[in-house]
């Protein structure tokens, strides 16, 4: 670590009244649970995938069989689905990259929360 880090470390410990190792392994044990927190979230976006496109299937297949006229009900379904699912595919993305990177590599991952303030 360079002298500017250990310095804001060594103040931020002052602050908690712990030693710098102590705050360093908390931070690394941070990494841990954000990993997993990052993992359940990442879990939470596939099951919309999975769940989302067997329902949309199942909704469409229940309209072949009853073979409406009307099927505007099921494009609409699908449009929106795909809507969403475009913002939680960049979500899964982030999480899946947030995860492999405190996994990985958790020093960068608390080097990266000291100095950017995330």
């Amino acid at each position: 670590m360079n002298p500017e880090l250990q310095k804001v470390l060594a103040e931020l410990a002052a602050k908690l009244g712990v030693t710098v190792d102590h705050l360093w392994g908390v931070l690394l044990y941070q990494a841990k649970v954000e990993a997993i927190f990052n993992g359940l979230l990442f879990a939470l976006c596939l099951a919309y995938f999975i769940g989302g496109g067997r329902f949309l299937r199942k909704a469409y297949l229940r309209q072949l069989e009853d073979s409406y006229e009307a099927d505007e009900g099921w494009w609409m379904g699908l449009c929106i689905y795909l809507v969403i699912g475009f913002f939680v595919l960049i979500f899964m993305l982030i999480a899946a990259h947030d995860v492999i990177t405190q996994t990985a590599n958790p020093e960068f991952w608390a080097l990266k929360q000291i100095i950017g303030g995330e």
